[in-house]
């Protein structure tokens, strides 16, 4: 009675044929509901066994070419069962899915989100994500790793390559990235047992940003700081406190955005990072802040705090609204030099206008975290937490209308 192998039930078991003197080692598969034949004869036709003379084929070293298609043989036993034969493919495939390349999983990461479709900004930004950890790794001589070939030494090379080239700010990014990507593996695909995440060694965290609440006076000092440098800069910190946006989500906005007789910022979904569009009222003096820097026409695709091609001596032209959408990368290097001119401390950062004014609303108006997340377009509260551990520090009064 033929035995079919538990790994592949849809395969025969393998048997050597004879076809006069051609031999091959052959199995049945099914593919749906059709049977099919692989055969292959691994050398067993070569010149070592078969050969012409006066134009008769003859076979030579017969007992060797019967105990080598005993082998082969076996072997293909074997195969069929440790291996998954594939019928798509007609090869065969390892059962530990984990020696996957891993630059292979973390492209099919992108496409994965638990409760959600991945946001095309989103995709956006992990993109750049694999293509920096795919550097390190050819830097490593490892761009052809398995995912088991990745372990924790590995990641810890992969982290400080990117705090050495960057910042402990961006290889804290790409801790949290790789730490969803192995939980991925780990419970979606569950082709890892473990994240190698998980004995990671400690990491020295004690100057990493922290995004610290301004108190009331260096608020102002910054402020002031950054109308001096530079009015499009203090705009975009303004509006980061009054909006709780994030700076490259106003950076996206463009002139049809702006409503100025309603006072009405509009950020649709494909600007922000929530799901849910919103609407921003402004005070009417802060709108006319904006109205203050606008000297002419604009496209409504123009960009919020844009620039337009670079004149011939090389100079970038700002405009409050320009064709060229301006990175977010330009007004950090200005945030820069407003700490060396201040000597601010680490932690207060561009992002900690979001956290002082989320803060303020919680610690002096009393408004509740569900009133904030109307206000930021969150679907639940648990992120405000991030905005509340400096919550002891002294905040600024908010402004009784946005």
């Amino acid at each position: 009675m033929e035995q079919r192998s538990i790994v592949n039930p849809h395969c025969s078991e393998p048997k050597l044929l004879k076809d006069k003197l051609r031999w091959s080692i052959r199995f049945y598969y099914k593919v749906e509901g059709e049977t099919k034949t692989r055969k292959k004869d691994y050398g067993l036709n070569s010149s070592d066994f078969l050969k012409k003379d006066k134009g008769v084929v003859k076979a030579i070293n017969k007992s060797d070419r019967i105990l080598y298609a005993g082998e082969l043989l076996k072997h293909e036993i074997e195969r069929l069962n440790t291996l998954f034969f594939n019928p798509e493919t007609k090869e065969f495939e390892s059962l530990d899915k984990s020696d996957k390349p891993i630059l292979t999983l973390l492209a099919g990461y992108l496409e994965y989100s638990p409760n959600k479709v991945r946001r095309e900004s989103t995709k956006y930004i992990y993109t750049s994500y694999n293509n920096r950890i795919k550097d390190v790794l050819i830097e490593l001589g490892m761009q052809n790793a398995a995912l088991n070939e990745v372990d924790r030494f590995v990641v810890e090379k992969i982290l400080a390559s990117i705090q050495s080239k960057s910042s402990k700010a961006q290889r804290d990014h790409y801790l949290r990235y790789l730490k969803g990507f192995f939980t991925y593996c780990v419970d979606h695909l569950e082709i890892l047992t473990k994240s190698p995440i998980k004995t990671l060694k400690s990491i020295n965290n004690e100057d990493t940003q922290t995004n610290k609440a301004y108190p009331p006076q260096l608020l102002e000092d910054v402020l002031n700081e950054a109308n001096l440098l530079d009015p499009h800069f203090y705009l975009l910190l303004k509006l980061v406190y009054l909006t709780l946006r994030r700076p490259d989500e106003l950076l996206r906005l463009q002139f049809k955005d702006f409503d100025f007789k309603q006072g009405v910022i509009r950020f649709s979904r494909d600007k922000i990072k929530t799901d849910r569009a919103q609407l921003t009222s402004l005070k009417p003096e802060t709108m006319q802040e904006i109205v203050s820097l606008m000297d002419g026409n604009y496209n409504p695709l123009d960009y919020f705090l844009g620039h337009v091609a670079k004149e011939s001596k090389g100079r970038t032209v700002k405009s409050i609204f320009a064709p060229i959408k301006t990175p977010f990368v330009h007004f950090q290097d200005k945030f820069k030099t407003i700490q060396q001119r201040l000597a601010l401390e680490k932690g207060y950062t561009i992002y900690s206008f979001k956290h002082t004014s989320i803060n303020n609303l919680i610690d002096k108006h009393n408004w509740s975290k569900e009133q904030v997340i109307k206000l930021t377009g969150h679907t639940n509260t648990s992120i405000l937490d991030t905005y509340t551990k400096d919550g002891k520090r002294e905040r600024i009064e908010y402004p009784d209308m946005i």
